[in-house]
């Protein structure tokens, strides 16, 4: 299967690397509340008491999954992005999909998550000052980030703070991600890239991506397994591919190999 589409956007002073989600077969178009359960089970009376994505309301789906913009969930109007949510540590297990930060090194990181579409709804989500949020993560701490239906973004890290390119893109190691896609069946998909570091010639930290028994790996210094390292901006097919249903994805910054 098809899990992500690698494109470059070169303007006259902007350079991009970037991967789309797209995939192979369209699913039924669903939006992203219709999975709604009528009779509440106790997991989901817990839910009606956690913090919930865009203040309950649902976001209105926008393009299809053949255009290269694909929007996705990107939030609802007047609340951009309110479809990544960072909850405590104890509550991840209330939602659907997440992603539990683990800082492997001692070193305190600074990470930032946004969504591939930005505020302004062009394809440049991952540039300085379009990010949805921001978080500290201490050394061996974590964070758990939870994540609404039919989202496609991705998150990096750094210490003391995210490196960024002469452009204002967000560089360091990068979690891809494309959360319940609704336009291909609900699958969901993840990987860990370094192309923009790689391309631009700047530090590759480690990092990677597991869900269940399957990994998306960036050694340091820009080696890995199933990943998008220097070099494969044509590739696709790369990452984690997940079946419909919860994905919890946990990724380990500062990873340092083996």
């Amino acid at each position: 299967m098809k899990l992500f589409d690698i494109f470059h956007t070169f303007g006259s002073h902007l350079g991009v690397i970037a991967h789309c989600a797209t995939r192979d077969h369209e699913g039924p178009d669903r939006s992203s509340r219709e999975f709604v359960i009528p009779m509440l089970s106790p997991r989901n009376f817990a839910r009606e008491a956690s913090p919930q994505f865009c203040k309950g309301e649902s976001y209105e789906k926008r393009a299809t999954a053949s255009d290269i913009s694909y929007k996705g969930n990107i939030g609802i109007d007047g609340n951009y992005g309110c479809n990544l949510m960072l909850v405590q540590n104890h509550l991840a297990t209330l939602y659907d999909y997440t992603v539990t930060f683990t800082n492997g090194a001692g070193l305190a990181q600074r990470c930032v998550c946004w969504l591939k579409i930005g505020p302004h709804e062009g394809i440049n989500g991952f540039f300085q000052g379009n990010q949805v949020l921001e978080f500290s993560l201490p050394g061996h701490s974590r964070q758990v980030l939870a994540i609404d239906t039919d989202s496609q973004g991705g998150c990096a890290c750094g210490s003391p703070r995210v490196p960024v390119t002469a452009y204002g893109q967000f560089a360091s190691s990068w979690l891809e991600f494309d959360i319940a896609n609704a336009a291909n069946g609900g699958w969901s998909g993840a990987d860990a890239s370094c192309l923009v570091s790689a391309f631009y010639g700047l530090d590759i930290p480690g990092l990677q991506v597991c869900s269940y028994d399957m990994c998306s790996t960036v050694n340091p210094g820009g080696t890995g397994t199933n990943a998008y390292i220097g070099g494969m901006e044509n590739e696709d097919g790369i990452g984690l591919n997940i079946p419909p249903g919860q994905v919890q994805l946990v990724v380990t910054v500062g990873y340092g190999g083996g």
